[in-house]
């Protein structure tokens, strides 16, 4: 998913999930991309004017009416940098996997993990299965 990266369009990133979750059937899915909200303020690092309240609310209500919630990371909690220098360097977590319970049931040894690639960092999605000896 690539969420809409203007502050006036920012919700519709969430009218997106509404819309893909009442497409489907299924209680077991996954959203991976860059979302380009954060859950919560301590996802900016001096993004001072990046975003407000009433979306992260917004983002975080969406995700808890389908039961979405936040796979977690290995590596650097900021996924996007604006790359200016001092002060006016700006870090966020916009990037992120987010699956129901029934997914994250389904495959328990999952794991998320974040690296640099110029702006954003790369964050890919490890299954691990194995199989059981009898």
């Amino acid at each position: 998913m690539y969420g809409f990266p203007e502050i006036a369009n920012k919700h519709k990133t969430c009218d997106l999930i509404n819309h893909l979750a009442n497409s489907y059937s299924t209680n077991k899915w996954l959203i991976m991309g860059d979302f380009n909200l954060v859950l919560n303020s301590e996802e900016i690092q001096d993004g001072r004017n990046l975003t407000s309240n009433a979306l992260i609310n917004l983002f975080r209500d969406t995700l808890q009416n389908y039961n979405l919630s936040d796979l977690g990371y290995v590596g650097d909690p900021y996924t996007w940098c604006n790359k200016h220098d001092g002060e006016h360097n700006i870090k966020a977590r916009l990037d992120r996997c987010v699956a129901t319970s029934d997914w994250s049931y389904s495959f328990p040894s999952s794991s998320v993990i974040n690296n640099w690639f110029g702006m954003h960092l790369i964050t890919c999605l490890f299954f691990f299965v194995f199989k059981l000896q009898k």
